[in-house]
């Protein structure tokens, strides 16, 4: 089974196909009137799809905030207006619902098919009411970084696809295709490749690597690779913690399997880069290394406050059957005692980007773990045997007193919680939000001047005007 196609897989193939349908006609004559036909209606099929993703990026529900604000983001007033323009433009029917259509092999055709497939991506991570079914959908499209990336790149192949629309019409007329015809299907766009521009915004296009990493919701394991099958069952797990987050009976028994898994991640890695747990640095660590070590740690302790934590509900079997694969695998992997094994370099490297992979998967586990600890608290869903407080603990609670006293079970006192909560925060490094781009900067695309279409000179070689 091949790694499933993420975000970043598809819009580089999509920015191909595009640029590769401008340059043939851009160069090359149409041979048959059927050939500039198939091309005029890849050409509105690839802006169809992009209009199509520009309402999936914006998210239906905020479409309506968005126009009516009186302040609006300019990349996202201007991704509503290029969505409004092309869908003007070229309709929604796409030309292969055709009865008598068949499937086009042209670049424009392939372009839009990746957009298509970038689109239904997306909405694999949300519900039919819109709602996230993955904590992706709002760490992704709720991130601002993420979503004026996704937006910016959009503007780009728009405004690049719109640049071939002159030759797309030259071509089709040497073909013998009728004027009226052309001047129908390939329209003066002038207005809408403005917005384009404003969309892509100045500069370099900003980017998001959680955006290029996307890739669709519950992929199934891959077990005929050992390292594929590791990073697999580390994303269910991760899908797992932020499910329980909205679980109305969370587990006791989940938390300590992430909390078994925090530290077993972390104390293979440090096997990987030559630190196995006997080991004694006499000098300071890398910080790659330090941050690992205080993580794992993090983990050690988080481990030790659950310990005699209780709840009603039993453990999830498949969270459990995944930490003891995953132990297996990193025994391969990286075993804590003896000699690591021998890997070719590329393999090794692959390897190691796979388990900082996981780590970083940890982090987020740990963060979604403090919330689910959090509220289970507040919910009086823990229970601790009241034999294990201590007087101080029990003295103003006659419930934890007398659980004392018949050594039962207790609700497990506010100050555990909120320390074991604590402890959580520790597992998670400082999340940065600078957005990749141009100097590093946030990039916003201006807002568009009044009047700065009708003063733009006329590029029309072509006289469609007329």
């Amino acid at each position: 089974m091949s790694a499933p196609a993420t975000y970043g897989d598809l819009m580089p193939r999509a920015a191909m196909g595009i640029t590769g349908g401008v340059m043939w006609v851009q160069n090359f004559p149409a041979e048959r009137k059927e050939f500039a036909n198939r091309a005029i209606d890849d050409f509105r099929d690839a802006l169809r799809a992009l209009a199509e993703h520009t309402r999936v990026l914006l998210d239906q529900r905020r479409l309506a905030g968005i126009t009516a604000s009186g302040a609006p983001d300019p990349r996202e007033r201007a991704a509503v207006a290029l969505g409004r323009l092309l869908y003007e433009a070229v309709g929604t029917v796409p030309p292969w619902l055709k009865a008598t259509a068949r499937p086009s092999a042209s670049p424009w055709a392939g372009a839009a098919r990746c957009v298509r497939a970038a689109s239904d991506l997306v909405a694999t991570h949300a519900d039919v009411t819109g709602a996230p079914r993955t904590p992706d959908l709002d760490a992704v499209l709720g991130d601002p970084v993420a979503r004026q990336a996704a937006l910016a790149e959009v503007g780009d192949l728009a405004a690049t696809l719109l640049s071939g629309a002159d030759h797309l019409a030259l071509r089709a007329m040497q073909a013998g295709v009728a004027w009226g015809e052309i001047r129908r299907l390939v329209p003066d766009l002038g207005e809408t490749r403005a917005y384009a521009r404003d969309l892509a915004g100045p500069g370099s296009l900003p980017a998001s690597r959680n955006l290029d990493d996307l890739t669709v919701a519950h992929t199934p394991i891959r077990t005929e690779e050992p390292a594929a099958e590791f990073a697999d069952r580390m994303l269910r797990l991760r899908q797992h913690a932020w499910e329980h987050t909205r679980s109305a009976h969370p587990s006791v028994d989940d938390l300590k399997t992430y909390a078994t898994l925090g530290i077993a991640i972390h104390a293979h890695a440090l096997a990987f880069h030559g630190l196995p747990p006997a080991a004694r640095a006499d000098e300071p660590l890398p910080r790659q290394l330090a941050s690992l070590v205080d993580r794992g740690r993090a983990w050690q302790q988080v481990s030790r406050a659950l310990f005699a934590w209780r709840s009603a509900q039993p453990g999830d079997p498949v969270a459990a059957e995944d930490l003891t694969r995953i132990s297996a695998l990193l025994r391969t992997f990286a075993p804590l005692t003896g000699d690591q094994p021998e890997l070719a370099p590329g393999d090794r490297q692959h390897l190691g980007q796979v388990i900082a992979g996981a780590a970083a998967v940890t982090a987020d586990i740990g963060r979604w773990n403090q919330e689910t600890a959090t509220r289970m608290g507040q919910a009086h869903q823990i229970y601790v045997p009241a034999c294990t407080l201590t007087g101080a603990q029990v003295t103003n609670d006659h419930s934890l007193t007398q659980a004392k006293l018949a050594d039962r079970l207790g609700l497990a006192p506010t100050e555990l919680v909120e320390a074991a909560a604590g402890l959580y925060g520790l597992t998670a490094p400082k999340k940065g939000s600078a957005l990749l781009g141009a100097g590093g900067l946030t990039l916003r695309a201006e807002p568009l001047r009044t009047g700065a279409v009708a003063a733009a000179p006329s590029r029309d070689p072509i006289q469609r005007s007329t």
